[in-house]
This record gives C-alpha cells, structure tokens and sequence, in this order.
C-alpha cells in the first residue's frame, strides 16, 4: 500500500498513530485503519490498532456522542451533522458508531433528518421519479425512431 507523503511526514515529525489515524478520515480516507497499522507496523488484527481506532473514532465523533448522551434520536444528530457539513455516507457511518444502528437505520435517520417521512417514502418518490426519467428517454428513442 502506498501511504501519501503528508502522513509519512506527520510520522517523522512525532505525530501520534491516533492523530493520523484522525488526518486519514478528515482527508477522506477509507482505509485508516490500513494506512497506520502499515505506517506504525502494527498487525492489522492486534488489539493496540483497535483500541487506537475506537479513541481516534471517539475523538473524530465526540460532538455527536455527547448529543446521544442527552438524549437526542438518530435523526436529529443526522440533521446537524449534516448542517455540519458531513456528507451522508460518512453520517451513515458516525451514526452507526454513535447510536449502534444498521445500515438501514442509518439511511432512514439520514433520510428523515431531510425531511421525509420515512426510508420507504423516499424509496418511492424515487422508484417514480426514476419511472417518469425512463418514460421521457423511452418517448425520446421513439420520436428519433420516427
């Protein structure tokens, strides 16, 4: 794996696994876990690189687990990440983090923080718009056919 210079950077200059671990996810990412435990030689399976992850996802999710702890739902946290700026695969994630849900539970909190009533409205809202894009494409084909 080929690790970016700007962390191997950090690394000489005395970073700490769990600071660039955190770098990794605010650069987007997806293999932090990859990238310290080749940088930092740590087996990919060993306990210090898990419990290393868990404090760096403590610390990239701290603003949202103290909403949880007083008592704001899933969809709420949703909609000020999302306020915040983060874009919803990594909401998906934080919110399966902070709130232990499932994929699924995610994209629903996701999908009712903006607005709808629930996953299953917006899935169809989708399927129809989708339907009426692939009517109007149809409809096009046939009057270029004609």
């Amino acid at each position: 794996m080929r690790i970016p210079l700007k962390y191997r950077d950090m690394k000489e200059n005395g970073a700490l696994p769990v600071d660039v671990y955190i770098a990794l996810y605010n650069d987007d990412y997806s293999h932090e876990r990859d990238y310290v435990a080749e940088l930092f030689d740590f087996p990919i399976d060993s306990d210090e690189l898990t419990i290393l992850e868990k404090q760096a996802t403590d610390q990239i999710y701290a603003k949202y687990l103290k909403l949880r702890d007083q008592g704001f739902v899933p969809s709420v946290v949703a909609k000020i990440a999302r306020d915040d700026g983060i874009m919803p695969i990594k909401r998906w994630r934080m919110l399966r983090y902070v709130f232990g849900l499932s994929l699924i539970q995610a994209k629903e909190a996701t999908v009712i923080s903006n607005g709808w009533e629930s996953l299953d409205a917006y899935q169809e809202q989708l399927a129809e718009e989708l339907e009426k894009a692939l009517d109007a494409v149809e409809r096009e084909i046939d009057d270029e056919d004609q």
